[in-house]
């Protein structure tokens, strides 16, 4: 474990980054950000030691704090005849440790050859900032190697390179190949006067030296031409890039059947010759690259498009599976089942354990009136009511009915939970504004309720001093809104209300007329959104509330 330097990964405005390492001076300490040295920060030494940044640090920055003793400076100076004291040599002595630690990690976290052997042993480690290589032998990034492959797989590579030059009397006669890039003697096809030669017997090609080297004696004035080849891929391993497919040249025809060239017969197979037509097996997917099959090169005028039973269509991390049926009428996006085996005719599931995305999102149209922007829900289903359910848990449980089908559930057009007595309306930090009712049932039946007593003296005491409490007020938001115009309201201060409970020697939160929540939001693009936990970057709100049909009957009892 490192002893003179520790590195912290940055959360978003970090400033404070502790460390345990000792030092002989101030200066000693020293703080780099992903490998910029800063001399941006303030050392703090109590109660523990740690760098302070005057800015802070962006999240996922590495924050180095490393100790550097200062190994050009001598930091005491013995004289002839002077005192040597204990503290003097102790210091000498700290500072030629200090500088033999930081040797020692150095040395550790550089690249060593390996015990036993002659080869460099990164320790499993990437080695950054490889520069482009120029030799045969140099180190490559996977950039450079990946593009060299991406170049040959797809045809996309420059020309071949091609040399000609007049031959020299002798053995072994060299000859410059300026920009030869391929190792390997049979990468190059080689002719003397128009007759091809062998690799590595009659010639030999080094792309370190640009030199081609032609071994058998010449007697000059030879036509010699050499010709980069490159490397060689079998068919049958090769890949059909977009560009060797024509815009609109997959159809559904030559997915299904056997497409048939007006001018040869039989099929093509993955190991055939190309003379004939297009086997239905023969284009496979180890045969088209990634993204070859574009918008472009599918067929515009097939009305359906066949892709088999269970097939599996998917997008990319990140990406998005879109119908896009711009300029149709009628039912633009149209999904049917022809299964009469009860089978869900549209399953939209979200397989991931741990997503926390929407499983349907149905959006209507922006823009236009308010009827264009409505979202339509046609519940022609058996049951008639449209059901949202979640089945652990009470989170989501509701359903609508449809009040065309007459009687339901002894009731028509009914809005209910789920679960009886276990769902709110609305939500601590997002509370509906004003309710409007018919009438409000509240359960009351005694075999629903237990430990039923008569209140207590205090408790009575309590109640007649809620009744002084009451005040008339306009709620902030409303007055910011209205200014004076903003409605008067009758009611009583939480705190207040609490206050007279503890009067009393009584726990208000004991009694469901007083409630505290506590949440966590944030303005993003212009709306508020709310968190019930905990969050970087949220702000904590707490609120006091009043249950008004507990508090009134509470009141009441005083009367």
């Amino acid at each position: 474990m490192a002893n003179t330097y520790v590195d912290s990964i940055a959360t978003a405005s970090q400033t404070d980054f502790a460390f345990s390492f000792s030092y002989l001076k101030a200066e000693h300490v020293k703080v780099e950000i992903n490998g910029v040295d800063t001399a941006a920060f303030t050392l703090v030494t109590s109660p523990s030691n740690k760098v302070v940044l005057n800015s802070g640090a962006t999240a996922g920055q590495v924050v180095r704090v490393r100790r550097n003793s200062q190994p050009d400076t001598n930091l005491v100076d013995f004289v002839n005849g002077s005192v040597l004291t204990e503290t003097e040599l102790d210091f000498a002595y700290q500072h030629n440790r200090f500088l033999n630690e930081e040797l020692a990690e150095l040395n550790e976290a550089s690249l060593q050859i390996g015990p036993g052997g002659t080869d460099w042993d990164a320790k499993s480690n990437k080695i950054l900032n490889v520069s482009t290589p120029t030799l045969t032998a140099d180190a490559a990034t996977k950039n450079y190697v990946d593009q060299k492959v991406e170049q040959i797989a797809a045809g996309a590579s420059t020309p071949p390179s091609k040399w000609q030059f007049t031959g020299t009397a002798g053995a072994n006669t060299t000859y410059t190949v300026t920009g030869a890039d391929v190792l390997g003697d049979s990468a190059y096809d080689v002719s003397v006067n128009g007759l091809v030669k062998e690799p590595t017997v009659d010639y030999t090609v080094d792309p370190d030296t640009d030199t081609l080297t032609i071994i058998p004696s010449l007697a000059g004035g030879e036509d010699i031409v050499i010709i980069q080849r490159g490397l060689g891929i079998p068919l049958t391993q090769g890949t059909i890039g977009t560009a060797q497919i024509a815009d609109a040249a997959v159809t559904n025809a030559k997915l299904a059947t056997p497409y048939s060239h007006p001018n040869h017969t039989g099929d093509v197979t993955s190991t055939g010759d190309g003379a004939t037509a297009i086997s239905t097996d023969a284009v496979t997917t180890t045969k088209i690259l990634d993204g070859a099959v574009t918008s472009a090169k599918i067929s515009s005028t097939d009305t359906t498009f066949n892709v088999g039973t269970n097939v599996a269509i998917g997008a990319v991390a990140g990406g998005t599976f879109k119908f896009d049926v711009t300029g149709s009428t009628g039912n633009v996006a149209n999904f049917q089942s022809d299964n009469a085996g009860g089978s869900t005719a549209l399953f939209v599931r979200n397989k991931s354990a741990t997503g926390t995305a929407a499983i349907l999102q149905l959006v209507a149209r922006t823009g236009g009136t308010d009827l264009a922007r409505s979202l339509n829900m046609d519940l022609n289903a058996t049951g008639g009511y449209l059901q949202l359910s979640f089945a652990e848990g009470d989170q989501c449980a509701f359903r609508f009915d449809n009040s065309n089908i007459g009687d339901l559930n002894a009731g028509t057009g009914a809005f209910f939970p789920k679960t009886n007595g276990s769902h709110d309306i609305g939500k601590t930090g997002s509370r509906w504004n004003n309710l409007w009712s018919a009438g409000t049932f509240n359960g009351s039946d005694v075999n629903l309720k237990e430990d039923i007593e008569e209140l207590s003296e205090a408790e009575k005491r309590v109640a007649i001093a809620c009744k002084s409490l009451v005040k008339k007020y306009k709620f902030k938001d409303a007055k910011a809104k209205k200014g004076d115009n903003a409605r008067i309201h009758v009611g009583v201060i939480a705190q207040e209300l609490k206050s007279a409970f503890e009067a009393e020697g009584l726990d208000a939160f004991k009694y469901s007329m007083v409630g505290e929540d506590t949440w966590y939001e944030k303005i993003i693009e212009g709306e508020k959104v709310v968190k019930y936990e905990p969050t970087e970057g949220y702000t904590e709100v707490t609120q006091m509330s009043v249950n008004y049909t507990e508090l009134l009957a509470f009141i009441i009892s005083a009367l």
